[in-house]
Order: C-alpha cells, then sequence, then structure tokens
C-alpha cells in the first residue's frame, strides 16, 4: 500500500497520521482477514515519527536526572565557589 501526505511529510500532522496508521495496523489487517500478516509503515515519514517519539521519550527520563546531578554537584560545591582560596 502506498500513503501519500499532501504538504509537508514532516509536520506534525503527518507525523501524527503514520503513528495513528501504525498503532491501528494490526487491526486494519485482522478486519481485512489477514490476521497472521504483519504489517509495518515504513519511509521517511514513519522514521522521523520515531526518531520523534524516542526523541521525547528520551526527554522525560534523561532530564530529571541531569536537575539531579546538577542539584547535587552544585550543593556539594556551591560553598566553594564563593571562596578564593
Amino acid at each position: 500500500m502506498l500513503l501519500v501526505f499532501y504538504g509537508s511529510p514532516f509536520s506534525s500532522r503527518p507525523l501524527d497520521q503514520a503513528e495513528r496508521l501504525q498503532d491501528a495496523l494490526p487491526t486494519l489487517l485482522q478486519r481485512a482477514g489477514l490476521g497472521d500478516a504483519i504489517g509495518v509503515i515504513g519511509g521517511q515519514t514513519a522514521l522521523a515519527a520515531a526518531a520523534r517519539d524516542t526523541s521525547q521519550s528520551d526527554l522525560k527520563n534523561v532530564a530529571p536526572l541531569l536537575f539531579i546531578v546538577s542539584f547535587i554537584v552544585l550543593a556539594l560545591h556551591g560553598g566553594r565557589l564563593g571562596s578564593t582560596s
């Protein structure tokens, strides 16, 4: 099957559409009588959607850790920052 997006294939709307289609694909195949088939969405838009989702997930996991580490470093060395010796 060929899916063509009109407009920019990398804007948020086509990325969301590609993601929704990938999520709905098992149900669509089942309804078409192709329950044993494996379907995947490919192409640059699908890759960009996957990269966006991975980036968002990584940001949610890494950002709090960076804040905690920064706070600990500042707490441990904060008293020394103002000294001139």
